[in-house]
């Protein structure tokens, strides 16, 4: 059995179903917000953290400059896999002024890679904390995310996916381990639009 001191653990998938899933989480789940995300993400020649994708691995660090309304943040996440549990470290603060940070990060040699642009809606189901994302240029996604007390991972991780059909979602069959940028950026090294 493996356990942790707290669990943070989120599964996210392709949602084919948006419409209903909104509606049934609408009903029975309390939201917590709807917003308007604009998420811009950095890397330099120095650093490269996309330099993994044309090496044909997933990128697992993340810098970002998110603004949402009148608010913003910085960003830097480093994603981990293990015992089939996806985590990352994540380091976030608050902002005044996103276009400073973003001339910083240019004087720095930081050059934006890609931006996410999505609608997300957020609600809280039990235990667990849903996301209903739909993001430009990609499609609709739902994201969980584990908030319960449960101390063994493996629990945990079958909570998520029981949620998945006690909302009724209609999922793809494989879970989105990369993340928006990723798919972007592959997207846009294809020529899809």
């Amino acid at each position: 059995m493996v356990t942790m001191a707290k669990i943070e653990i989120e599964y996210k998938y392709e949602l084919e179903n948006t419409d209903e899933v909104i509606k049934f989480l609408d009903k029975n789940a309390k939201l917590k917000y709807a917003s308007h995300q604009i998420d811009t993400y950095y890397d330099s020649e120095s650093v490269g953290y996309t330099e993994d994708l044309e090496n044909g691995r997933r990128i697992d660090l993340w810098l970002r400059v998110r603004e949402e309304g009148d608010r913003a943040s910085i960003n830097f996440k480093d994603w981990s896999i293990s015992d089939n549990a996806c985590y990352c470290e994540e380091l976030e603060s608050n902002v005044s002024d996103p276009k400073d940070v973003k001339g910083i990060f240019e004087r720095m040699h930081f050059a934006p890679v890609i931006v996410v642009d999505k609608a997300r809606r957020v609600y809280e189901f039990g235990d667990t904390e849903i996301s209903i994302d739909q993001v430009k240029d990609l499609g609709d996604y739902i994201e969980l995310e584990y908030y319960g007390k449960e101390k063994d991972v493996r629990r945990a991780q079958k909570s998520l996916k029981d949620r998945i059909g006690q909302i009724g979602a209609k999922v793809a069959d494989q879970e989105d381990d990369k993340g928006y940028p990723y798919w972007l950026i592959e997207r846009s090294r294809k020529g899809i639009s």
